[in-house]
């Protein structure tokens, strides 16, 4: 997950986007990205029928998610970093529902199709190196395999608090507990053992 100070920075990101600043924008989504693969991973795809599994790629989310959120970010409300996140989902529920609407209709030519120009749209995937990436991917499977294994309620917990940038307040508000203080106790004596177990050691 990012540091966690890094976003502290997201507010100042979005003005100086709207000033013009368009490596802002790469700032803001290089943030939010692991939190959004993660729900893509957990949230989208094992819901996903058999057939839109293998049509619907992840990438493929992230990337039309990431145009339609830096062609709205002018119009966003900042409200703390949980807004963020919250905002961030609903685009990429938005997106998924436009692809699965789109397949079904039967408008896509297979013969015809090609990837998302990411250059076109100037959107960064990653400003680390191959080999620092490969690493962060596979550190990032690995916890969504073992978020995968947990409750929606656990889940949103640890997004939301590890890799959404939230306050404990924010992630208690989100899955209706009563104060940070209660979210926090329940991801040290539940959430956290559980991840003790099922997060495979690196091979």
């Amino acid at each position: 997950a990012p540091d966690p100070g890094e976003f502290t920075r997201t507010r100042g990101d979005v003005e100086r986007f709207r000033q013009g600043d368009a490596s802002a924008f790469d700032r803001i989504w290089q943030r939010y990205r692991p939190a959004l693969e993660l729900l893509v991973a957990v949230r989208v795809i094992p819901r996903l029928e058999p057939d839109l599994r293998q049509r619907l790629e992840p990438d493929d989310i992230l990337q039309s998610a990431a145009i339609t959120i830096r062609e709205k970010l002018d119009t966003f409300e900042y409200l703390g970093p949980g807004s963020v996140l919250a905002w961030m989902t609903a685009i990429v529920l938005h997106v998924v529902s436009d692809m699965i609407r789109y397949w079904r209709a039967d408008l896509r030519d297979p013969k015809r199709e090609r990837p998302v120009d990411v250059h076109a749209h100037a959107i960064a995937h990653s400003n680390k190196g191959p080999a620092t990436d490969a690493h962060l991917a596979d550190l990032r499977h690995r916890v969504g395999r073992a978020l995968a294994e947990l409750s929606e309620r656990h889940q949103t917990i640890v997004i939301w608090r590890f890799f959404g940038g939230t306050s404990w307040d924010e992630s208690a508000a989100e899955v209706g507990s009563p104060s940070g203080a209660a979210a926090r106790m329940e991801f040290h004596l539940k959430v956290l053992p559980l991840l003790a177990k099922l997060l495979p050691k690196p091979d």
